[in-house]
């Protein structure tokens, strides 16, 4: 709805995304919907803040999805962190439910608190 960039446009701020495409080795990966987010064009670092719902965008995998209401990327050390309570979702009966979240892309260490419910992984 809203486009706020910085005299460089290196910083970005977009209100209400109601349909973001995260590409992987070029092609779309992750949808995204999200209240706010806080773009950095140089780094590709990004915040998202308020209501959020990311899911798979590849037919070839099971559908997965989260929700939460807050999200903190890291290129450089390609690191996702969930601060906040999230809700995942992976193709079980149950959604898993975590009070927080850290998804380390690089080495695969995740560190999850306060977890209830079933994940599927593959």
């Amino acid at each position: 709805d809203h486009i706020v960039t910085n005299a460089d446009q290196t910083v970005v701020d977009v209100d209400n995304v109601t349909h973001a495409l995260i590409y992987k080795s070029c092609k779309p990966y992750l949808t995204l919907r999200a209240k706010h987010m806080t773009i950095n064009t140089l780094t590709h670092d990004f915040t998202v803040r308020g209501l959020i719902h990311v899911e798979t965008d590849t037919p070839d995998l099971l559908p997965k999805s989260f929700e939460t209401d807050s999200a903190q990327w890291t290129d450089s050390s390609q690191r996702l962190v969930l601060p906040h309570k999230s809700t995942i979702e992976s193709g079980t009966d149950l959604p898993l439910t975590v009070g927080n979240l850290e998804v380390d892309m690089r080495s695969g260490k995740v560190v999850i608190n306060n977890v209830a419910g079933a994940i599927r992984i593959k």
